[in-house]
């Protein structure tokens, strides 16, 4: 993965992955964390845009692992949305789930930010409400 992130004058943004997304210019290639701590009213709310990207980046990649290590469980992804994913799983595979969930969630996000502790904070539910 690449260790930094720039917003170029070609008016794209790159995440900690190294995945871009259209910005609105005012960038001169700063790297990720100039960007979150400048305080220049030149960058203006772009400086969040790197922190947005690369969060959704954090989010996608325990899919793909929360959905390997599914396999052969009574248990699959159904849902997502923001920083939700929301798994069914049998009733006596839900600790196992949970644990996968937490763990793949927790390691995604060290890999991209190993200096940002994340913590996930699943739970058992009955139902998509509880």
């Amino acid at each position: 993965m690449h260790q930094h992130s720039a917003c170029t004058d070609r008016l794209f943004c790159f995440s900690l992955t190294g995945c871009p997304t259209r910005g609105n210019g005012g960038f001169n290639s700063f790297d990720f964390w100039s960007i979150i701590l400048t305080s220049s009213r030149r960058i203006g709310y772009h400086r969040n845009l790197p922190v947005q990207v690369t969060a959704a980046d954090a989010f996608k990649l325990p899919l793909i692992d929360i959905s390997e290590k599914l396999n052969g469980l009574d248990a699959r992804i159904v849902y997502t949305q923001h920083d939700e994913i929301i798994v069914k799983a049998g009733e006596d595979t839900a600790d196992q789930v949970q644990a996968i969930v937490q763990e793949s969630s927790e390691e995604a996000f060290t890999k991209i930010i190993p200096e940002v502790p994340f913590i996930v904070e699943p739970r058992i539910a009955d139902s998509w409400n509880g």
